[in-house]
Order: C-alpha cells, then sequence, then structure tokens
C-alpha cells in the first residue's frame, strides 16, 4: 500500500498502478463489452464512469465523508441529504450548513466527481483546462437554483 499516513490517506498497490497507466494512456485492459451494453476499448475508461461501476458511489461517499469532516473540524454543524430542499430533478443536495451565511442562507454543498475522459466531456478537455468542472459547476447551479 502506498501511505500518506499525515494525511490519512492511502491507496492500494492496484488502484496506484492503474493510475499511472490511466495517465500515461496506456492499455490497461483487454477490449470488452461492459454489463451495462457499452463498448470497453483497452484503455478501460468506460469504468470511471459507468453506472455499474462500484468505484464510482464509493469515490463520491469518501469525498463527501471528507468534506463534512473538515466542515464539522472548523466548527460548523452540518447535516447530510436535507430534507425539505431538493433539486430541480428531484434529488437532494449531499449537505447543509446548519448555520446561515450569506442573505440569511445557510450553504449546501452536492459533489459531483465528473469523468474527464467521458466522450461527452472530450470535445472541450482537449482545449481547456478545467472544462469538465466548469460545466459540471454550471449544471449544479442550474439544479440548485430552488433550494
Amino acid at each position: 500500500m502506498f501511505l500518506a499516513l499525515q494525511l490519512g490517506t492511502h491507496m492500494s498497490g492496484k488502484a496506484f498502478t492503474t493510475s499511472v497507466v490511466i495517465r500515461l494512456g496506456a492499455d490497461v485492459c483487454q477490449p470488452h463489452r461492459c454489463p451495462c451494453g457499452a463498448a470497453v476499448s483497452a484503455k478501460g475508461l468506460h469504468g470511471l464512469a459507468c453506472k455499474l461501476s462500484r468505484g464510482r458511489i464509493s469515490r463520491h461517499e469518501v469525498l463527501n465523508y471528507d468534506m463534512m469532516q473538515a466542515i464539522r473540524t472548523a466548527g460548523v454543524p452540518c447535516i447530510r441529504e436535507t430534507p425539505g430542499c431538493s433539486r430541480s430533478d428531484g434529488k437532494r443536495p449531499d449537505e447543509q450548513t446548519l448555520v446561515p451565511r450569506r442573505r440569511e442562507r445557510c450553504l449546501i454543498r452536492d459533489v459531483s466527481c465528473r469523468d474527464t475522459f467521458a466522450p461527452s466531456h472530450l470535445s472541450g478537455t482537449s482545449k481547456t483546462a478545467g472544462y469538465t468542472a466548469a460545466t459540471g459547476e454550471t449544471e449544479k447551479e442550474k439544479n440548485t437554483s430552488n433550494c
């Protein structure tokens, strides 16, 4: 395992190897068909965003947990999946502070783990740094405008 004990993070050898291979653009698997029906290339990038991938949800949960712990460490009380606050798509934001901020409104947070290699993002990410994050932020602002 690769550990950064002072940060409380760790990465298994397999996860580290896969990360390096993807970063270098090398082949990581044999081309095959995913159970979701999509074709998986030798680069193996489909698994980063596939709806059936177990890693996608766990990355989201770890990010949510770490952010909530950081906010609580700063002394700000917060709750997960706020009742009574739903986005335009029917989902709830991931977290809400219980202390009002600007204009007497509480801070809400909704995490997204965007796949910069997704075919829908490649045309933008190949030209502009931060493209996927910027488009994701715009979508979140639209979805959470009623909260």
